[in-house]
């Protein structure tokens, strides 16, 4: 990871990340192995002062996967609670 140009390289390709983009997948590997409510990764990322719901997690977790592509299963879904990354440092 560039963490001034938030850039993610796998396999010697250099993906660019929106800025919330690349704050999620920091936040999720800084937390690797720790299952992540909607809940804690809306607070930690938007604010306590947010009042959507905990769906926009879901969509830059789609977004993010797709991104990462044959590797994306390195976020799991954990039904009903949350996601984490059960991946390597990239």
């Amino acid at each position: 990871m560039d963490l001034d140009k938030h850039i993610l390289v796998i396999e010697e390709n250099n993906i660019v990340l929106t800025d919330k983009e690349f704050k999620l997948i920091r936040y999720l590997m800084e937390n690797q192995g720790i299952v992540l409510s909607r809940e804690k990764i809306l607070d930690a990322l938007w604010g306590y002062d947010y009042y959507g719901d905990g769906r926009a997690v879901d969509t830059y977790i789609k977004r993010l996967r797709k991104r990462l592509g044959k590797y994306s299963y390195y976020i799991q879904t954990i039904v009903k609670t949350g996601y984490v990354w059960k991946g390597e440092e990239l």
